[in-house]
């Protein structure tokens, strides 16, 4: 429900559709569409390599101005070399989530395999995107959410940006 009081800018802009994102604000969003941003996980099976391939980022459309609908695509390859007697094995799932521009928060949740491995579970990766120091490349990184699973670190492949 609308108050008597509110402006009529207040008011046209709950119709707005929600605006695409300009792909070159990194000041609001760290990463764009086509973007593949690459690190490692841990879980049961040993350090696993994983790529984030992201796809579509746009503005929510209940949301804040400073959130943002992510859709990604999380790849992995786990060479075989764990402590259990895991074997090689590589898969890719869809995932999607949201980007919180004031709290730098990202959290991607494991929605469908593309590529499945018996025996692996889809999970979801809750973290930051930030910078150790103004001249660090950006990185994301915090927990893997899935059975056995700890922490997560990736960064963006090929030149840094501003």
């Amino acid at each position: 429900m609308v108050e008597a009081d509110a402006s009529s800018a207040a008011i046209a802009r709950v119709g707005d559709p929600a605006p695409s994102v300009d792909p070159g604000d990194v000041s609001v969003v760290p990463f764009r569409a086509g973007e593949r941003w690459v690190g490692s996980y841990i879980c049961r099976q040993g350090s696993t390599e994983m790529t984030i391939a992201f796809g579509e980022v746009r503005r929510g459309a209940r949301s804040k101005d400073d959130v943002f609908d992510v859709e990604a695509v999380f790849e992995f390859r786990f060479n075989g070399d764990g402590p259990f007697g895991y074997t090689a094995a590589e898969g890719a799932a869809r995932m999607s989530g949201a980007y919180d521009a004031k709290t730098r928060r990202l959290s991607l949740v494991g929605e469908e395999w593309l590529d499945e491995v018996p025996g692996y579970a889809l999970v979801n990766l809750v973290g930051v995107v930030s910078r150790a120091s103004p001249s660090a490349p950006m990185a994301y990184i915090g927990t893997v959410e899935g059975p056995g699973c700890s922490t997560f670190s990736a960064r963006p492949t090929g030149a840094p940006r501003p």
